[in-house]
């Protein structure tokens, strides 16, 4: 599908990055991964829920995404379901409460 010496890992080189005030890491640093997390920070910043994730990472490794909701977001409040909602708009696949959220973002990206 790709190019013969397309990297898998380091693709991109990030050290540290914050996008709207959120912690943003990947295991591999694929770059479909850092463009997810950059939507999901996005979307958060336009809804004004920015404060109330502190930090995303990505496990290349099992291409899921796990991000850590503040501690004064009580589980299944109105703003946790805000935060899934825009996972569910961004994120290809992501860990909630205990379980995996797939995300309708396979249709609607050009990443591998």
């Amino acid at each position: 599908m790709f190019a013969k010496g397309y990297p898998e890992k380091g693709q991109v080189k990030i050290g540290e990055c914050i996008a709207f005030g959120i912690s943003i890491d990947s295991r591999h640093n694929k770059a479909w991964e850092l463009a997810e997390m950059l939507l999901f920070t996005d979307a958060l910043a336009k809804h004004g829920l920015q404060k109330n994730v502190t930090s995303v990472f990505y496990d290349s490794g099992s291409a899921t995404c796990q991000f850590t909701v503040a501690p004064h977001i009580e589980a299944f409040s109105l703003e946790d379901e805000q935060i899934k909602d825009i996972a569910l708009q961004t994120l290809s696949q992501f860990e909630w409460h205990g379980g995996i959220e797939h995300g309708d973002t396979m249709r609607n990206r050009n990443f591998p």
